[in-house]
């Protein structure tokens, strides 16, 4: 197995990249610029943007890998909801997809959200809950994997789909929420009114770099969703940071909104254990490596 990455500069794409260097998996990133996990032999400068299927072809034959994994896209924080960008990268991938089986590759793992399904009261399972999604992140994410399924199967092409739900960890995008929380705990930022009792399905990067290598390994086919079946509200997560830090989270509960929908979304990952894959974390241990890793000085979230 030799994996071709997108996205490896990216929150999962250093936590993969780091589980197939510690595994001795040989891998080639491509992308604009080399991310610094990255030593500069393993990478290739493409912009997926200006390739048509001819001109990457010619170049992903010239690194004969025999897998990819996809983890590339717009997601820049409080934009790519609603973002065009959304839909020109349902067409790069789809371009990506037939230049890398043009080029040899039979084995192709790529990254939805939970964004796909939409609202709903159920918890949330690949098998039985359609996607309706209301977003146009969750819409493109979601008309991805319905296209490049149909493609695949036309072509006998294995075709993996990690449907990731809320990801965390050291290292995630600092506007993201448990980040703010944090900072908001200490008192470099000032507290924000936050929805208390949504629920929502946190999932460890750690584990979702291992589910990552699981479906580049596995037989199956299909959707996968990436979660840890249980929900957690904000109030939750408040609570156990004030019992690893000692900060006081009063002043963030006292204006915290419950008047919301209160709508869970938690899935399924039954599936995903049928291959093998097992969380190691949960909230709580998630949130300790966080904090831990926060008062490194050589750290940061």
């Amino acid at each position: 197995m030799k994996v071709l990455v997108t996205g490896a500069s990216g929150f999962i794409g250093g936590a993969v990249i780091k589980k197939l260097t510690q595994q001795r998996i040989p891998f080639v990133a491509i992308g604009r610029s080399c991310p610094e996990t990255v030593a500069e032999e393993n990478f290739i400068s493409i912009d997926l943007s200006s390739q048509t299927i001819a001109s990457l072809t010619k170049v992903l034959k010239s690194v004969e890998c025999t897998h990819l994994l996809h983890l590339a896209w717009f997601v820049k924080p409080n934009q790519f909801w609603e973002a065009p960008e959304n839909m020109d990268w349902v067409a790069y991938s789809l371009t990506l997809f037939r230049a890398f089986h043009a080029a040899g590759g039979n084995i192709i793992v790529s990254t939805g959200s939970c964004a796909e399904y939409g609202n709903s009261k159920e918890v949330l399972s690949e098998a039985h809950n359609e996607g309706t999604p209301n977003t146009l992140y969750g819409t493109a994410k979601l008309s991805l994997n319905n296209i490049a399924g149909a493609w695949a199967k036309k072509h006998e092409v294995g075709f993996r789909w990690a449907r990731i739900f809320f990801a965390y960890g050291p290292g995630m995008p600092s506007a993201k929420l448990i980040p703010s929380l944090m900072r908001c705990l200490e008192g470099s930022e000032p507290v924000f009114s936050v929805n208390a009792l949504d629920k929502r399905d946190f999932i460890f990067i750690d584990d979702i770099a291992q589910a990552m290598l699981c479906l580049l390994t596995t037989r199956n086919n299909g959707t996968f969703n990436v979660c840890n079946e249980i929900g957690h509200s904000v109030v939750d997560i408040l609570n156990m940071l004030q019992g690893f830090t000692g900060f006081d989270a009063s002043e963030i509960k006292a204006i915290a909104n419950e008047n919301t929908l209160n709508l869970p979304i938690v899935g399924r990952n039954g599936l995903l254990k049928e291959i093998g894959w097992q969380p190691k974390y949960d909230l709580a241990s998630g949130l300790k490596r966080m904090v831990t890793a926060h008062k490194s000085p050589a750290a940061g979230i």
